[in-house]
């Protein structure tokens, strides 16, 4: 089901309150998952959840305290294609975090990469608003000196 080749992204799942054992955290994650498939392959290869994996892989899926899950995420290319999956993906996992009282987040090595993009974009959004106007301010300071001076 998952590929070594393939992007795989990890969403995480945490109640303060619930462990997976009880119904209400096992249909947060069923729905989570069941989100994410409806994608389609052409962004998702593959979910995992403790729910459907055998015994020994559950367990690998699961917090020491049984509070808080992980659900490996396969997009549907590498790396390097991975951010219009990402832009598909993201959304999901966005709308799942504080419904229900549960925390849910998404990290992987795509994920990073997404999130950076947008802060980049926004820190140079800002410094370009503030910026600008300070460079024609002091470039009219400056040649305005000069033109005086001559």
């Amino acid at each position: 089901m998952f590929d070594d080749a393939a992007n795989t992204e990890i969403v995480v799942v945490r109640s303060h309150t619930l462990t997976v054992d009880d119904p209400a955290f096992a249909a947060k994650v069923g729905t989570i998952a069941e989100r994410l498939r409806a994608l389609g392959a052409d962004d998702v290869a593959g979910v995992q959840t403790y729910l459907e994996a055998p015994p020994e892989t559950a367990a690998m899926l699961v917090s020491s305290d049984r509070r808080t899950t992980i659900v490996p995420v396969t997009l549907a290319s590498p790396l390097l294609g991975a951010q219009p999956h990402l832009a598909q993906v993201y959304p999901v996992v966005a709308a799942e975090d504080g419904v229900g009282g549960f925390q849910v987040v998404m990290t992987g090595t795509g994920t990073w990469e997404y999130e950076a993009h947008d802060v980049a974009a926004s820190d140079l959004e800002r410094g370009e608003l503030i910026g600008l106007p300070m460079a024609l301010v002091i470039l009219v300071v400056v040649f305005g000196a000069v033109v005086a001076a001559l």
